[in-house]
């Protein structure tokens, strides 16, 4: 077997031992423009001066927004990271809650890896200097070489799929 050292390990006859460490928290950059899209397998606490949104529904031209009141994001649940009014951008740790909640009525979908996405969806991005829902390019195949049916998520961030639209954006009102 073949093994990369992660650190101080000391080798065995198969390879490296290694020590692993429980996580009970994990950073969450929300950057200046006040908003980031956010999705874990696991149950996480929202941090104080945070807050969460789910996509309760959408149309062809809008997408309802609703805030997560218990501040739990349900496990494998996308979510929109927003910062309430006065706090600062930057690192904020998010726990893993100690209980997980129902689901919610939520559109948004997630990964947990760097996964290439079939079909339609839009991705929390700023365009001109305005945060929304931008259409996701169809780049990508799905080995994620060139082609034109997927697109990249990025491991724990959301999106919106939604096949047969074809608005550019949904922006936050």
């Amino acid at each position: 077997n073949n093994y990369t050292d992660a650190g101080n390990g000391t080798p065995t006859a198969d390879g490296y031992c290694f020590n692993l460490e429980a996580v009970t928290s994990i950073p969450v950059n929300v950057t200046a423009v006040g908003f980031a899209s956010f999705y874990s397998p696991v149950a996480f606490s929202v941090p104080e001066g945070i807050e969460a949104y789910v996509v309760s529904s959408y149309s062809d031209k809008s997408a309802s927004m609703q805030l997560l009141e218990d501040n739990v994001i349900p496990a494998n649940t996308g979510v929109i990271l927003k910062l309430q009014e006065g706090a600062n951008a930057g690192s904020y740790q998010f726990n893993i809650a100690e209980e997980d909640i129902e689901q919610v009525n939520n559109m948004l979908r997630g990964t947990a890896t760097n996964t290439y996405i079939e079909g339609s969806a839009y991705v929390l991005s700023m365009q001109d200097g305005v945060v929304g829902f931008y259409k996701a390019m169809l780049n990508k195949d799905a080995n994620g070489n060139a082609g034109n049916t997927h697109f990249l998520n990025n491991a724990g961030k959301a999106y919106l799929p939604m096949d047969g639209h074809n608005v550019r954006c949904l922006i936050f009102d």
